[in-house]
C-alpha cells in the first residue's frame, strides 16, 4: 500500500508557475482575465478566473503577444465575445476596472463607423449601452486622428462621458491601456501613467452634456468590435476585469512586469 501511494504521489503532474505578470495580475484579483494564450484552432477563449466566463473567438487569429499569444483581428468581420454577467458593469460595485494591451495595425480601419472610429472592445448594444473603448482613425472628420477614448454611456446611448489619450501611434506597436469608472467619472491610463480624469468636466458622469447613470445590462463584452458597427484591425492581449478600482502603483507594476518580460515594449 505504501509503495503504490508514493508512485501515485510522484506521478501527479506539477501545477506551472504564472510568469510575473499574470501573477500580478491574479494577485490584484479580477473577475474575468483573458490572456489569449489559448491554442491555435480552438474557439474557447478561456478566462483564467472563471471557466464560466469561457467566450469564444470568431475567426480571431493567434499570434505572438505581450506574454505569450494574443489574438489578431482583421479589421472586417472577426472578434471574441465574452457572457454576460454582473462583474462587467460598473454598477455592481460602483467601480470598474478594464485592462488590456493593444497594438493597431493600421491608422485607417477598414469598416469604420461614425465619424471615423472603431470599437476596440466594449459592452453595450442598442437600448443595452453600458462602456467601450474607442480609437479614431487618422481620416476622422473631427480631427481625433489617432485617439484612444474611454466611454460610460446611459442604456438607451447618445453622448458619453470619457476621458481620452491623443499622440502618435505606431502600427504595430503594443501600448498598454486602463480604463476606469469611478464612482464619479471615467479614467484613461497609457504604458502606466493617468492620462486624464475626474475633475476634468468632460470625464464626469454628472456633466449636463451627457447626465450619465450607470445601469448594469445583459449585453456582452465582445472584442475587435463593440456592436458590429465597426471592426478593429490589430492586436489585443491580457485583457483583465475587475470590479473595483487599481491603484496607480499597481497599474504601473503591472505595466513594468510587461517591460520586463518583453523590453522592446519600451517605444518599440
Amino acid at each position: 500500500m505504501l509503495v503504490c501511494a508514493v508512485a501515485a504521489t510522484a506521478a501527479a503532474p506539477a501545477i506551472p508557475t504564472p510568469d510575473p505578470y499574470t501573477a500580478a495580475v491574479l494577485a490584484s484579483r479580477p473577475a474575468g482575465f483573458w490572456s489569449f494564450d489559448d491554442a491555435a484552432g480552438t474557439r474557447v477563449a478561456r478566462d483564467g478566473v472563471a471557466p464560466r466566463a469561457n467566450g469564444r473567438y470568431a475567426g480571431a487569429s493567434r499570434i505572438a503577444g505581450v506574454v505569450g499569444s494574443a489574438r489578431r483581428f482583421d479589421g472586417r468581420a472577426t472578434f471574441a465575445v465574452i457572457p454576460p454577467s454582473p462583474a462587467w458593469s460598473q454598477p455592481t460595485t460602483g467601480r470598474l476596472t478594464v485592462e488590456f494591451w493593444l497594438r493597431p495595425d493600421a491608422l485607417v480601419f477598414p469598416h469604420e463607423e461614425g465619424s471615423g472610429y472603431v470599437w476596440v472592445l466594449g459592452k453595450g448594444e442598442p437600448g443595452r449601452q453600458e462602456w467601450g473603448f474607442r480609437m479614431y482613425g487618422a481620416d476622422n472628420r473631427e480631427q481625433r486622428g489617432n485617439r484612444i477614448a474611454f466611454y460610460a454611456f446611459n442604456p438607451r446611448g447618445g453622448e458619453g462621458a470619457g476621458a481620452y489619450f491623443e499622440q502618435p501611434v505606431v502600427p504595430g506597436r503594443w501600448l498598454y491601456v486602463v480604463g476606469e469608472l469611478t464612482p464619479v467619472g471615467v479614467r484613461i491610463y497609457c504604458d502606466g501613467v493617468l492620462r486624464q480624469g475626474p475633475p476634468a468636466r468632460a470625464t464626469l458622469y454628472s456633466n449636463p452634456a451627457y447626465g450619465i447613470l450607470p445601469r448594469a445590462g445583459s449585453a456582452p463584452v465582445r472584442v475587435g468590435t463593440r456592436n458590429f458597427g465597426s471592426f478593429f484591425a490589430g492586436a489585443i492581449d491580457e485583457l483583465a476585469i475587475y470590479p473595483h478600482l487599481l491603484s496607480a502603483r499597481q497599474i504601473r507594476r503591472h505595466y513594468e512586469l510587461a517591460l520586463a518580460a518583453r523590453p522592446s515594449l519600451r517605444g518599440g
